[in-house]
């Protein structure tokens, strides 16, 4: 687990350095081999084999569980089909722009980043990594949305979106927060728990 953000670190770098025909190539490698190892777990889900991993994030987020059951797996599939076809036309409009060197990393980095987010929210099973997930996803496509941010009306779009994303972030850290509270715990499975228990409380 260690290692994906270690890899993404130095894809990232190196989509920085390349030259302008190289950067869209060694994204779209990044975006294929997210794909690969994302749809791994998800085939595996839409046969009826749940999948799940459990990793130590310290004293902050504590044991995260990632999932994969038949729901997940959809998500997955989707996105990851969506993440490829758009950089497999994106890059070869994006070679007809005259952005900077700097600019075109930068949108890059973060179609590189936003997939990983998205499947971050997929697989996660944790509140708190959920949350994180999310945050980094809106932050990233929020980058992607201004990317010809000359134009005014694109700010617009751009600070538009992040304000209803960050909308959305509040209840659910507020949800979250209350099933904490409820429950002591962050997991997914605090959530069916809770509300599972509610209509024996009530009756």
């Amino acid at each position: 687990m260690v290692l994906i953000p270690v890899l993404l670190i130095a894809l990232f770098a190196a989509i920085a350095m390349a030259g302008e025909k190289h950067k869209g190539t060694l994204a779209l490698g990044g975006v294929l081999a997210m794909t690969a190892a994302s749809c791994i777990p998800a085939a595996a889900a839409l046969t009826g084999t749940v999948v799940t991993r459990t990793y130590s994030f310290g004293s902050v987020f504590g044991d995260v569980t990632f999932r994969a059951d038949g729901l997940t797996a959809w998500f997955v599939l989707l996105t990851c089909f969506t993440q490829v076809t758009a950089i497999l036309y994106g890059r070869k409009y994006l070679e007809e722009t005259r952005s900077s060197r700097s600019n075109l990393s930068l949108h890059y980095i973060s179609y590189l980043t936003n997939q990983a987010a998205m499947l971050g929210v997929y697989f996660s099973n944790h509140g708190l990594a959920f949350l994180f997930a999310w945050e980094v996803m809106a932050l990233s496509a929020f980058i992607l949305v201004i990317f010809e941010h000359g134009k005014m009306e694109t700010l617009k779009a751009g600070i538009n979106y992040l304000i209803q994303s960050h909308v959305s972030i509040v209840f659910l850290s507020l949800g979250f927060l209350w099933v904490y509270t409820m429950t002591g715990s962050f997991d997914f499975t605090a959530i069916s728990q809770y509300t599972a228990a509610q209509p024996a409380e009530a009756g």
